[in-house]
């Protein structure tokens, strides 16, 4: 019975990291997108994002590219209402991006999720 009950409570804390992780995303918006302007190749997009709550915060980030795989990145520490420097970028982009996010401080509580998890499809 109480191993039962431990594997309930390991289940439901696993669901609650990720709902949290995608309640965190709402801290950042996009700030500003551009295509071309990288790899000297038109179909290369350009994102950067806004840090819209008072923490620091970390963001990763996955841009969808023409052959279906997906290039992930992290930003950490992002200040609060601050932008993500550089942006992020992939060569050959279909525009479609998606992304995480936690506080910084939540580093070793809120796992984001894999690059093999986002690639096969599980996010």
């Amino acid at each position: 019975m109480i191993f039962t009950a431990a594997v309930v409570l390991l289940i439901a804390s696993s669901f609650t990291l990720k709902s949290v992780s995608a309640d965190y995303a709402n801290c950042f918006v996009v700030s500003e997108t551009k295509w071309g302007e990288q790899c000297g190749n038109p179909k290369s997009f350009k994102i950067k994002f806004r840090n819209t709550c008072d923490v620091k915060m970390d963001i990763k980030y996955a841009l969808k590219q023409t052959d279906g795989t997906w290039s992930c990145g992290i930003e950490s520490n992002v200040g609060p209402f601050q932008e993500t420097g550089d942006g992020a970028w992939a060569c050959e982009c279909t525009g479609d991006y998606k992304w995480w996010a936690r506080p910084s401080d939540k580093r070793g509580e809120i796992d984001f999720p894999t690059n093999e998890d986002i690639n096969s499809g599980n996010y």
